[in-house]
């Protein structure tokens, strides 16, 4: 494989042995035998082009192992931006007061369809401070 530098990002890249000419369409349309030297020297640069599709093969395959991996850390830092757009969260702003509060009501029964209200334990879940307001509070643990 034949590597020179790209004139642009200065990254290695993939040279082709062989450059695509016209001549080939000359012969094609041609209803004459071909002369023996130009036949061996189709079979050389057949065997040139054949390399030059097989070194394009693992361009393409190194290139493609380079997409995944700046696609990964896209999604990395796609997540990271919404893990700092959470921090400006109006419910980050409750106070805990209000938020027992709100608990409270949730986890309440409904006597009169029978459904049952949410659990303090999927309420605890969700992140350290709703744990930790959720276990202060012993309330929300008498309807389980």
């Amino acid at each position: 494989m034949v590597l020179e530098s790209c004139s642009l990002c200065h990254s290695t890249v993939f040279k082709p042995r062989v450059s695509i000419t016209n001549d080939v369409y000359k012969h094609l349309r041609s209803t004459n035998i071909l002369p023996e030297n130009i036949l061996s020297n189709t079979s050389a640069l057949l065997l040139s082009v054949e390399k030059d599709i097989d070194d394009y093969e693992s361009e393409i395959h190194q290139l493609q192992i380079r997409m995944t991996d700046v696609r990964n850390r896209r999604e990395r830092l796609r997540t990271h931006a919404e893990n700092l757009r959470s921090l400006f969260s109006p419910l980050r702003k409750l106070p805990n007061e209000l938020l027992a509060r709100f608990f409270s009501y949730a986890c309440i029964t409904n006597d009169l369809t029978g459904g049952q209200g949410g659990s303090a334990v999927i309420l605890g879940s969700v992140c350290l401070r709703w744990r930790q307001l959720t276990l202060a509070c012993p309330e929300l643990w008498s309807n389980i």
